[in-house]
């Protein structure tokens, strides 16, 4: 019940990922490990932690100079606690903010990678490739895309041919299931990291409907083998 002082930087993080959140109806949520340990013992009860995806884990407040993230007044007493999980959206965040020295730098083209699930990137990588740098996606999933041409904008992927099924539905604390792997490209990394997760649990439908909301989100998700599927096409059409 009490307010925890932080820097901007973690500010802005989890502003992206509350937005995020009531963007995809509580697909993503860096909550969730909270939110799982709903039933006896910790374990997952199978059923949804919060009263509805508009219910907010935290509230983010600034006062003068000061960033603060409190728990709201007004939250059941049986909401779940705090346990926040930036994984999903701290890494493409990290990789906006070195994008950020670059810049300042004079680097006009720049390609960032982090891990093998979010990249940025910037200009082009020579004069003869105008367009962009060439990103690995698809994962060799028929009826996806090998690669995309990137260029100011950032692409990640979500799956579990590393990891296995480690991705959460926060909906009902417990593992993923229905898509096998889905990846989102947006103007920043971000907001494509923590996309690209949200897709990985939301339906196909639902996907599409963000994407309509979204033009500038590019999304394929691989809904089960030899079914993958791509919205909003004419971000990559001519790249692809």
């Amino acid at each position: 019940g009490e307010s925890l002082l932080v820097g901007i930087e973690t500010f802005e993080c989890l502003f992206m990922a509350e937005t995020v959140r009531l963007e995809t109806g509580g697909a993503f949520d860096v909550n969730s490990r909270a939110a799982a340990r709903t039933g006896p013992d910790g374990e997952p009860s199978g059923r949804p932690a919060y009263p509805g995806p508009e219910a907010r884990a935290f509230e983010l407040v600034r006062e003068g100079g000061s960033f603060l993230v409190r728990r709201p007044e007004n939250i059941p007493s049986a909401f779940p606690g705090l346990d926040l999980d930036l994984g999903a959206v701290g890494k493409g965040y990290a990789l906006d903010l070195a994008a950020d020295v670059l810049r300042d730098w004079g680097v006009e083209n720049a390609l960032l990678h982090g891990g093998t699930s979010t990249a940025l990137a910037a200009g082009a990588p020579a004069a003869d490739r105008p367009d962009g740098w060439a990103v690995g996606v698809g994962a060799g999933w028929p009826g996806a895309p090998s690669s995309v041409t990137l260029s100011g904008r950032a692409v990640s992927g979500s799956g579990t041919e590393v990891k296995g099924g480690h991705i959460l539905d926060p909906r009902t604390g417990r593992a993923a299931r229905g898509n096998l792997a889905a990846w989102a490209s947006a103007p920043t990394a971000a907001l494509s990291d923590a996309l690209s997760t949200a897709f990985f649990v939301m339906t196909a439908d639902d996907v599409e409907a963000l994407a309509a909301r979204n033009p500038d989100v590019w999304a394929c998700l691989v809904v089960s083998y030899g079914d993958a599927r791509i919205f909003n096409p004419g971000i990559f059409s001519e790249k692809a």
